[in-house]
C-alpha cells in the first residue's frame, strides 16, 4: 500500500516537472508509467485498493494538470515562450497609414449618427462618414454621438449631449497649384523660353 501511494506521488511530481523542465516528453511518459504502476501495485494488495487507486488517479491527475497549466505562464520559462501574459490587452496591430491614423484621431470626437445604429451603423464627423458600433443600445439617426474608443480600427460610440465640434483639428488640403498665379509658384515665365 505504501508503494502505491509513493508511485502516485512520484507520478504527480513528474507531471509538474514536465511543465517546467523541457524533456521532450520523457518525463510525461515516466509519469504515466508510474501512475499505471501505482494502480498495479494497488491491485496487487487487493481489488479494493486497486479501485481506490484508479479513482484517486482519475481525480487527482486532472486537478494537478489544471493547476500546472494555470501556473505555467507565470513561470520564467512560460514568460519567455508566451508573447503576452494572460490578461494583457491585445496590441493594436493595425497598419500605420493615413486612414488608420485618422481613425485613431477620432477618439473623443463628437459627430452625428448618419443612420440608425442597431448597434452597427454609420456616423458623420467633419462631413465624412465612418462605420461605428453603438455601445449603449439603439441610437437614432441625427442624434449626437461621441467616439469613446477605437479598437482594432472600429469606432465605438455612445449617445451624448455634447455639441458637434466641426472641423476640430481638421487640416484643409492645400489648393491646387493650377489655381495659383505662376509668380507665387516661383517658376520663370514660359513666354520666351530662349531668353
Amino acid at each position: 500500500m505504501f508503494w502505491s501511494f509513493a508511485l502516485l506521488a512520484a507520478g504527480l511530481l513528474l507531471i509538474i516537472v514536465e511543465f517546467f523542465v523541457p524533456s521532450g516528453g520523457v518525463l510525461a511518459i515516466a509519469s504515466g508509467l508510474t501512475l499505471v504502476g501505482s494502480i498495479v501495485v494497488g491491485f496487487s494488495v487487493s481489488p479494493r485498493w486497486g479501485m481506490i487507486m484508479v479513482v484517486m488517479v482519475a481525480v487527482i491527475v486532472p486537478v494537478v494538470l489544471g493547476m500546472t497549466v494555470r501556473l505555467w505562464p507565470r513561470t520564467p520559462m512560460g514568460r519567455s515562450i508566451m508573447a503576452r501574459q494572460p490578461g494583457d490587452p491585445l496590441p493594436d496591430v493595425l497598419p500605420d497609414d493615413d486612414f488608420h491614423r485618422k481613425i485613431k484621431s477620432l477618439q473623443g470626437r463628437v459627430g452625428v449618427a448618419a443612420s440608425d445604429m442597431l448597434p452597427n451603423g454609420t456616423i458623420k464627423i467633419d462631413g465624412e462618414k465612418f462605420d461605428a458600433v453603438s455601445s449603449g443600445g439603439v441610437i437614432d439617426r441625427g442624434q449626437n454621438v461621441e467616439v469613446f474608443r477605437v479598437d482594432s480600427g472600429k469606432l465605438h460610440v455612445r449617445a451624448t449631449s455634447r455639441p458637434v465640434e466641426e472641423n476640430r483639428g481638421r487640416i484643409e488640403p492645400p489648393g491646387s497649384p493650377l489655381d495659383q498665379p505662376i509668380e507665387q509658384l516661383g517658376i520663370d515665365s514660359l513666354e520666351d523660353p530662349l531668353a
